[in-house]
């Protein structure tokens, strides 16, 4: 297991044309402590793979590259493109399902990638659920909060007519609010079913 303190490192260690697995951490996060033993102990598991760790804190333009908002999150990536993606407190097998290329891990690649942008500010609880919907279904998604970047709030108001978030952009189509329905159908992703 390699950390990784820049982007530049990671292309130039992790090359373009073969898979890693990347583990994003953050110390301030109680779940990404507790979940950093169980990826060290995957890494060990597993001495053949190129894997690496990114401390999100010091390294803070490699997880904005992949889409990652959230700690602790686990890619398999190729080059610049997210194959797989990992949330949460999780256990070990799914780590291992990444490189066994198994359902388990919530995969990209099975529908074309498409461009997401997420406008958002940190005080927003509707923001918050709408990045959580996206990273849970495994889209990866580009986060801009409007409130520290004024271009990019101009440039919002200006496709959508509208000054209040969460707006999320889909290939050019601009959804206002939180509306999973259209989310899911402008992503091609299946209805999720509700827990019974």
């Amino acid at each position: 297991m390699v950390r990784i303190d820049s982007l530049e490192q990671l292309k130039s260690q992790a090359g373009s044309d073969q898979k890693v697995v990347i583990g994003f951490f953050g110390e301030f996060s109680e779940k990404s402590r507790n979940q950093l033993p169980v990826f060290k102990q995957f890494a060990q598991a597993n001495p053949d793979a190129k894997v690496f760790i990114v401390d999100v804190r010091q390294a803070k333009e490699v997880h904005p590259h992949f889409g990652v908002t959230l700690v602790p999150t686990v890619i398999l990536a190729k080059g610049d493109s997210v194959l797989a993606t990992v949330v949460g407190e999780r256990p070990i097998s799914e780590y291992e399902a990444l490189l066994n290329d198994a359902p388990t891990a919530s995969r990209t690649s099975d529908r074309p990638t498409k461009r997401v942008t997420v406008y958002s500010t940190t005080t927003c609880p509707w923001c918050t659920r709408l990045k959580d919907y996206l990273t849970r279904r495994g889209v990866p998604f580009k986060d801009i909060d409007v409130s520290r970047d004024q271009a990019a709030a101009q440039r919002m108001v200006a496709k959508s007519g509208q000054m209040g978030v969460p707006q999320c952009e889909i290939n050019g189509q601009i959804v206002v609010g939180f509306d999973q329905n259209r989310i899911d159908m402008l992503l091609g992703l299946p209805r999720e079913r509700m827990a019974q």
